[in-house]
């Protein structure tokens, strides 16, 4: 009978390790088998399905199964603990590889297999990220039948990816963005794209912020969610709901940050909340529908009823301003019997644009790895730890050289009394 760290009995073959670890082991023809899990609870699910695999045969025979009848095997049981947006990436990067390769006994599947199917992947028009997402999947996937006893080694070792023909992503100049920012005066959500190039917060993170995560008077933003409209994965059913927007915890904990605020930026959230607050004046039934805001009552992206903007509803308003700057930039190419300058601009461009920037204008690259929220950048680790207030100075350079940048600008910043306007 095996206890926890407290003394407390588990049961037969469950104990508790130092790390915290819950550990349960089983043997089934002279083979030991041990599972892990941080939660008691689901240890002992797992427990209870793999030891009546390996006791009915179902798994001592693994070498009759179907590469589906094995991802199903490993989504019920190593897909437990991992984020609802990790288990929708997986199921679309199988369902691209699945009619291929689902139906051939994992035994079976060679090198030559994985192959063809990662070509007719590219022959479909799929992107290299694309495909390496799936390529990942099915190699992820098969070392688990390695653990298993189901294969000697990886068919997906030495298999060749097409040509990653990248398409480079172009900062806006100072000239395209003065161009577009006339082309949105005036549109509701002029003021996110100004704060998202300002910010370089990625599109999610700004539809996710609350007025309690804009610190005026200490003239601090905290980033700590995001907002996705995406199909959820329903573990009960295992398969995929309807979409629906959500918000969530990043996906990488150094997304989780503090970046200084600005005055301009601080501007800019205050226009913003004039209008949010007409919305609500003007419309009784502001926010009714959107359920977001009974955990989110703050949330400071909505739309004139109250629902919450998502980022692809972003892409939309965005893609209108480009679509103005590029029909007037048409029609002056061709009175002027010239190739047009097309503007190519996207949420995600601003944070690039941002980030060049930053690099242009000399800030160290430290700073610009903890402004970005960035995991690793090797060639960005000056300093062990940022402060707040290290931030700050660092954005002064930002702030000083981009006002200097865009000083042929009608917008005019108007001096902020924080704590009078705080929210």
């Amino acid at each position: 009978m095996g206890k926890d760290l407290k003394g407390k009995e588990l049961g037969n073959g469950i104990t508790q390790r130092k790390d915290g670890r819950y550990m349960a082991r089983f043997t089934v023809d002279g083979k030991t088998h041990t599972i892990y899990e941080f939660d008691l609870k689901t240890l002992k699910k797992k427990f209870s399905e793999m030891k009546h695999l390996y006791e009915t045969n179902s798994v001592t025979n693994l070498n009759n199964w179907t590469l589906d009848q094995f991802y199903d095997f490993w989504m019920k049981n190593y897909s437990i603990n991992v984020k609802d947006t990790t288990i929708v990436a997986r199921t679309n990067n199988y369902k691209r590889i699945q009619e291929d390769l689902g139906h051939l006994k994992v035994a079976d599947i060679r090198q030559s297999h994985v192959q063809k199917a990662i070509n007719n992947l590219y022959d479909k028009g799929y992107a290299y990220k694309t495909i390496l997402s799936s390529k990942n999947l099915l190699k992820g996937l098969l070392q688990k039948a390695i653990e298993n006893d189901m294969i000697l080694r990886n068919p997906c070792e030495g298999v060749i990816l097409p040509i990653d023909y990248k398409e480079q992503i172009v900062p806006l100049s100072p000239e395209m963005e003065k161009k577009f920012f006339e082309a949105i005066s005036g549109q509701r959500y002029a003021e996110l794209f100004y704060i998202l190039l300002y910010t370089g917060m990625r599109i999610g993170e700004a539809c996710a912020l609350e007025w309690k995560d804009i610190d005026f008077e200490n003239k601090t933003i905290s980033i700590s969610k995001t907002l996705l409209r995406t199909k959820q994965y329903d573990r009960k059913n295992q398969k995929l709901r309807k979409e629906r927007t959500y918000i969530t915890s990043p996906k990488s904990y150094t997304s989780k940050r503090v970046i200084p605020l600005s005055d301009f930026v601080a501007y800019k959230f205050l226009k913003w909340k004039t209008k949010q607050d007409k919305d609500k004046t003007r419309n009784r039934q502001w926010g009714s529908t959107n359920y977001l805001l009974e955990e989110y009552p703050e949330l400071i992206f909505t739309t004139k009823t109250g629902k919450s903007l998502t980022p692809g509803e972003a892409w939309v308003y965005c893609l209108q301003g480009v679509n103005r700057v590029n029909e007037e930039e048409v029609f002056m190419a061709e009175m002027q019997h010239r190739d047009p300058e097309l503007l190519v601009l996207h949420p995600h461009i601003f944070r690039h644009t941002y980030a060049t920037r930053c690099v242009e204008y000399g800030l160290s690259p430290n700073a610009i790895q903890k402004l970005l929220g960035h995991a690793t950048l090797d060639m960005l680790n000056v300093y062990a730890h940022p402060s707040t207030e290290f931030l700050k100075e660092e954005c002064k350079k930002y702030n000083f050289y981009y006002a200097k940048d865009r000083n042929d600008t009608n917008e005019k910043v108007i001096p902020i009394d924080f704590r009078k306007n705080s929210v």
